[in-house]
C-alpha cells in the first residue's frame, strides 16, 4: 500500500482474494471510502472490501505507532485535581475508584509545574513529558479501565 495524498492510497490487488486488477484506488470523499473495486462489475458481489479495510488498518497501526510526548501520573485519592497553568499541554483523567492516572501529553519535551490537589492537600510537582508511543498510553488507559470493571 502506497499513499497518494492523504486522502487516497494505491492499494495491491492479490488474486487469491479475487482481484481482478495488479491495484486499487482507495479514496476517503466526505468522510466516506470508495474503493475502484466497488465500481466494477463483480463489485457489488464482493461485499466487504479489503482494500479499504487495508487502509483502515493501517491507519491505525500507524497512530498506535506514532511516537507522541507525554507522562503518566498515578495518584491515590479521594478527592484530586491537577492543574497545569498555562497551555500546551493537555491533560486526559482516568478514574478507578481512589486511584487516579492523569496522561499529560504535550507537543515536545517539555517540564512542567503543576499543582496536584490530594484530598485536603495541595503540592506542586514538576512533569516530565517524554516521547511515548501511543500505544503505551492506550495500554495504560485499558489497565485502568480493565481494573475498574473487575473491582
Amino acid at each position: 500500500m502506497r499513499a497518494l495524498s492523504s486522502n487516497a492510497w494505491v492499494v495491491r490487488g492479490e488474486p487469491s482474494m479475487g482481484d481482478k486488477l495488479p491495484q486499487y484506488i482507495v479514496r476517503l470523499i466526505n468522510g466516506k471510502y470508495t474503493c475502484d473495486c466497488q465500481a466494477s462489475p463483480w463489485g457489488e458481489s464482493r461485499g466487504l472490501c479489503t482494500h479499504i479495510g487495508a487502509v483502515i488498518a493501517s491507519q491505525v497501526y500507524e497512530e498506535l505507532m506514532r511516537t507522541v510526548y507525554a507522562a503518566v501520573i498515578s495518584v491515590r485519592c479521594v478527592d484530586t485535581e491537577l492543574i497545569i497553568p498555562g497551555e500546551g499541554a493537555s491533560v486526559e483523567r482516568v478514574v478507578n475508584g481512589e486511584e487516579t492516572t492523569y496522561i499529560i501529553r504535550t507537543n515536545d519535551e517539555k517540564t512542567l509545574r503543576a499543582l496536584l490537589a490530594c484530598n485536603d492537600k495541595i503540592e506542586e510537582v514538576t512533569i516530565g513529558t517524554g516521547p511515548m508511543k501511543n500505544w503505551e498510553i492506550k495500554e495504560t488507559i485499558q489497565e485502568v479501565d480493565k481494573t475498574t470493571k473487575e473491582g
